[in-house]
């Protein structure tokens, strides 16, 4: 058993995907073998007899588990996300766990021996991450679209089923992100303590642990491209994202999942499994599928599955597109209904596919308006639309000066790495008069990665929508200079190995100490901060009272319900506002 086994492929894992998206709820599940069973009895494959992974099957990558998140999904349509919904996957989860007590139970002391074995570099670098994001998600949520929007949302969730029109209140809401979704679930405002908002947190650890275990990998002499991508990777989680563990937002768990699919994506190429209908696969397919209905903008991350599923050998047999379908259906279709329920369209804001027309459905020419309004804001930070048919070479340096600088490095650090892997990659192919062994399986990688950026681009380049595809393309730029080092000096790979291992570690250690010096952190302690309270005005529609802020346009959570501004043609669609909402003839 490799010593690594506890950290990316199981414990804490699979725990997780479970907690957040269905019926895990005391992270008390069966192990692998049980998925393996029961998706044998669903679907017509069978994983690999010869793969090392098959009896382990994808579910034990951790991330497997986001498809079953329709569950839940549909569960939200009909009812709220407070004591009843938790309940339901409480006895859900606790059923699993006993009908596979025994089996629970090894797997558990197998991964008990596996941790002991980890190295302690290892332990070292995912105890100070640990340390790092559960500080920091204690802290007040400092993502603006959280006060703008998320946590509004996140309270009609708690408060009703999914509610017809409700984009016909505030466009914002018919943004239908799973997250908010889950997040709302995981909230336990029914406990009466606070609406809690750290989900992202909770998988950034769960990514940082299976992060960690393929660094483990590498110290044990397991050199290869996705183990030194995860190196990066980790570098990157703290460079990138540490203004958001305290916030719900969607932008974080859409890029950490994007990552996710490339790695393993990555290791399903290394293991010569390309051709093989396997766990792996599922779990490729099924988190690609999800994460679209977290953040729209990662729809090019499909080509890795797609790719995969034309490589298989049955891949037209009746049976298996069957099963292909049904997995799509069934991640898909409740996202799509609570869409048409928020906004009157399939998805929103895309109205190009306008299907249905219910009462409670936005105008088309206000969808649009949205539409194009997060475009040009993505470009130049302004609802100027007109800057969508100007040239590039007219905003590209406006785009540019809006940058942070943290994001400026990144931009850069992009460029930089491009050259790098051409110089490389151009005098290996000069020395070798051919392409390197093994380098072309790795083509699709870069072409999806490539394509994801010229997408977010396109479309709407503000660099927090593209943290999915630019993080995964530093990966990809960098870890192949790491492992020709690791290959080519001999003995001095392990120094090399240590050297960054103990950077990682420094650079989260920097970062713990200065959060324990903190005058902050005693309030947090016990609890997490709570959401911010803007200032708001009152203004009653019919028997209600609405509110909107007084001072700029972020409601946050309280009071409820709040919005940015309302509408002189809005109108309730019955004597609740679970009833919802439409334009006034």
């Amino acid at each position: 058993m490799s010593p690594c086994w506890f950290f990316p492929d199981g414990w804490v894992g699979r725990r997780a995907v479970f907690n957040a998206c269905n019926v895990d709820y005391l992270g008390l599940y069966p192990p692998p073998s049980h998925y393996l069973r029961l998706y044998r009895c669903q679907l017509p494959f069978r994983p690999a007899k010869d793969s090392p992974t098959a009896p382990d099957f994808a579910a034990d990558h951790g991330y497997a588990g986001p498809g079953a998140a329709h569950h839940f999904d549909g569960l939200a349509l009909a009812i709220k996300t407070g004591l009843v919904a938790n309940l339901i996957l409480f006895i859900a989860g606790l059923g699993m766990a006993l009908t596979q007590l025994k089996a629970l139970i090894e797997f558990l002391q197998e991964k008990w021996r596996a941790l002991r074995q980890a190295h302690l570099a290892t332990l070292l670098l995912f105890g100070a991450i640990f340390l790092v994001v559960l500080a920091k998600s204690a802290q007040t949520p400092l993502n603006y679209d959280t006060g703008l929007y998320h946590a509004q949302a996140i309270r009609w969730i708690e408060t009703y089923p999914a509610v017809p029109g409700l984009g016909v209140l505030q466009d914002r809401l018919a943004f239908d992100s799973n997250w908010l979704v889950v997040s709302a679930l995981f909230s336990f405002s029914f406990l009466g303590l606070q609406s809690f908002h750290t989900l992202g947190a909770f998988l950034v650890i769960i990514t940082a642990a299976y992060l960690a275990g393929k660094v483990d990998r590498l110290t044990h002499g397991e050199i290869t491209l996705s183990n030194s991508a995860a190196i990066i990777a980790i570098f990157l989680i703290r460079r990138i994202f540490p203004l958001e563990f305290s916030s719900p937002g969607t932008d974080m768990p859409a890029a950490l999942l994007v990552w996710v699919i490339f790695l393993l994506s990555m290791e399903k190429i290394e293991k010569g499994e390309i051709k093989s209908f396997d766990g792996d696969l599922l779990a490729i397919v099924t988190l690609s599928l999800y994460v679209l209905t977290i953040k729209l903008s990662v729809i090019p991350v499909v080509l890795l599955p797609v790719y995969f599923l034309i490589a298989q050998k049955d891949r037209f047999k009746l049976s298996s597109l069957a099963a292909q379908a049904s997995i799509a259906a069934l991640l898909l279709v409740p996202w799509m209904a609570r869409n048409v329920i928020l906004s009157g369209y399939l998805v929103y804001p895309a109205p190009e596919v306008d299907v249905f027309q219910p009462d409670w459905k936005i105008p088309m020419e206000q969808a649009r308006n949205t539409e194009a309004i997060i475009k040009a804001w993505a470009r130049i930070s302004s609802n100027d639309t007109s800057v969508l048919t100007a040239p590039l070479s007219s905003w590209l340096p406006v785009w540019y000066q809006k940058q942070d600088p943290a994001d400026i490095q990144l931009i850069w650090g992009t460029g930089l790495g491009f050259v790098l892997l051409l110089c490389a990659a151009a005098l290996t192919t000069i020395r070798q008069k051919t392409v390197p062994a093994g380098a072309s399986r790795y083509f699709i990688l870069y072409i999806a990665a490539l394509a994801g950026l010229a997408y977010w681009f396109i479309e709407a380049p503000a660099i927090r929508f593209g943290y999915g595809f630019i993080g995964i393309f530093l990966c990809l730029l960098f870890a192949p200079l790491l492992l020709w080092m690791l290959n080519h000096f001999g003995r001095l790979w392990k120094l090399i190995l240590f050297v960054m291992v103990a950077g990682l570690i420094l650079y989260q250690g920097i970062s713990v100490y200065n959060l324990v010096r903190s005058p902050d952190l005693k309030a947090t302690l016990v609890l997490p901060a709570d959401y911010p309270q803007a200032p708001t005005a009152a203004q009653p529609i019919g028997s209600f009272t609405f509110f909107t802020p007084t001072h700029g346009d972020q409601c946050w959570y309280a009071p409820f319900p709040c919005v940015p501004t309302l509408g002189t043609n809005l109108s309730l669609r019955g004597s609740s506002l679970e009833n919802g909402f439409r334009i006034s003839p």
